[in-house]
């Protein structure tokens, strides 16, 4: 089955239903707009069969919507749950919850080129004052969540293991702070040759995201920096990069996109890309990081691949052109006619194997 990378962004509802065209192990018998596809077991497929016989795929993008279906047995799979639905779906005792961490980031990025954020000692500083194991137990509900590196262990050959856990830090936050040139005003904000540590960030209307602006803005209070949360759009967000007024946002950025990360990383992190390196480091230069994504890709062995990946690896860990919050989990709601050990996840989204699902004998 080709993949149906048109249902990718919202959730994907699978139910039992009579359906009718052909390709892998599944053909295409009914798309119906842009948010439903019928799906039938292909019999002339030549690798093994699909245990289903007929699939139909939903898009759905109302968080009450998917929930009320998956609580009322409507639906066999949801794939792609939202994280803030997870609790409440699993809680129904109608369903349960797999979860897989994956290769995207919720992070912070920022402007590089700007004086608040220039010097990797003030990139640092707003590192340590984020709580990410506060956020990613109380708002996506996994201590094991909280990203201490750009790369989660589903790139086992970009994850440092030896990496510790980043734990707030405010004292440390307000040291580098002071030390960059930075004090407080008489309103608490740090200021610097008469620029304040202040600036507005567009945060979208979904409950997650809000909620993540949120506390990243009250934890950023703690060491007088200003955040103005602005209701908007990732539109507003590419504009704002595109004119050079941007200064500091949300990121979700996967890295398994592609088969091998350098190429997200090239595009995020190269000299040539710098100013528009959206959801990565906006004017991020540094010429070792132009050195290794060389070797790397001009390597010829696994071993010259190796130790130019380990030099960018720690790179993007020290200089944090993008601060990594927490990993993003992939959830998948499956009911009772599922057999849950049967549902397979990819930890990189790129495929969803629905061919390998199975009922309950």
């Amino acid at each position: 089955m080709a993949p149906p990378l048109f249902w990718q962004n919202p959730p994907l509802l699978l139910t039992d239903r009579q359906t009718h065209h052909r390709h892998g192990p599944y053909k295409i018998t009914k798309i119906e707009g842009k948010t439903s596809v019928d799906l039938e077991a292909f019999s002339d497929y030549w690798g093994t069969p699909a245990h289903i016989a007929k699939v139909h795929f939903t898009g759905a993008t109302s968080p009450d919507t998917i929930a009320n279906m998956a609580e009322a047995g409507q639906v066999d799979l949801v794939l792609g749950l939202p994280q803030a639905l997870r609790d409440r779906v699993e809680g129904s005792g109608k369903v349960k919850v797999k979860q897989v961490q994956t290769a995207r980031i919720n992070g912070v990025f920022v402007n590089a080129g700007d004086v608040r954020f220039d010097d990797p000692v003030e990139r640092r500083a707003i590192s340590l004052a984020v709580d990410r194991q506060g956020i990613a137990k109380a708002l996506f509900g996994n201590p094991k969540a909280a990203a201490n590196q750009l790369f989660s262990a589903a790139f086992p050959d970009w994850y440092d293991s030896d990496l510790p856990q980043i734990e707030r830090d405010v004292k440390e936050a307000e040291r580098l702070l002071a030390g960059a040139g930075w004090t407080k005003g008489s309103d608490g904000v740090l200021t610097r040759d008469g620029t304040r540590f202040s600036f507005a960030m567009i945060v979208g209307k979904q409950p997650e995201v809000k909620s993540l602006a949120e506390a990243i803005q009250a934890q950023l209070a703690d060491v007088g920096i200003e955040v103005k949360l602005e209701n908007g759009n990732q539109g507003q967000v590419l504009e704002a990069v595109a004119k050079g007024s941007f200064l500091f946002g949300l990121t979700r950025r996967n890295y398994g996109a592609v088969p091998d990360p350098v190429a997200t990383l090239v595009l995020d992190y190269a000299e040539s890309n710098a100013a528009n390196a959206v959801w990565s480091g906006v004017n991020y230069r540094n010429p070792d990081m132009e050195q290794a994504l060389s070797e790397y890709l001009a390597a010829r062995s696994e071993d010259q691949r190796a130790a130019a990946r380990k030099k960018i690896r720690a790179l993007v860990n020290a200089d944090l052109p993008v601060i990594p919050v927490v990993w993003y989990d992939y959830n998948v709601s499956i009911s009772d006619r599922i057999a849950f050990d049967s549902v397979p996840i990819d930890a990189l989204e790129v495929g969803f194997w629905i061919d390998r699902v199975k009922w309950v004998s």
